[in-house]
């Protein structure tokens, strides 16, 4: 039988890269701002659209990345038990079977 795999990692390796790409968009804005006083910089189109809409960007990112954490972790499924292992008993190696000793 083939692992479950769930189709919301995709979406939150994507999401998580377009974050870390906005958040360093706005680091270099934010750096290129402080680093040439008195000299207007020449703006390239991206850092004026994160001029203007970074942080609502960076907001929504962040909450998506939320959700996605939440959804990921309700939809996952338990990893499938071994063939050694017995339904409803715990693993020989386990924590509680270690307690005792």
């Amino acid at each position: 039988m083939k692992p479950h795999k769930n189709p919301l990692y995709p979406l939150m390796g994507l999401v998580g890269f377009l974050f870390s790409v906005t958040a360093f968009a706005y680091f270099v804005m934010s750096w290129r701002a402080i680093h040439s006083p008195g000299a207007a910089p020449n703006n390239h189109a991206l850092m004026d659209f994160i001029d203007q809409h970074g942080i609502l960007l960076l907001a929504l990112e962040l909450g998506l990345l939320a959700v996605l954490t939440f959804g990921i972790m309700a939809t996952d499924r338990e990893p499938p038990e071994s063939p050694t292992s017995q339904p409803g008993k715990p693993a020989a190696d386990s924590l509680s079977s270690r307690k005792g000793a």
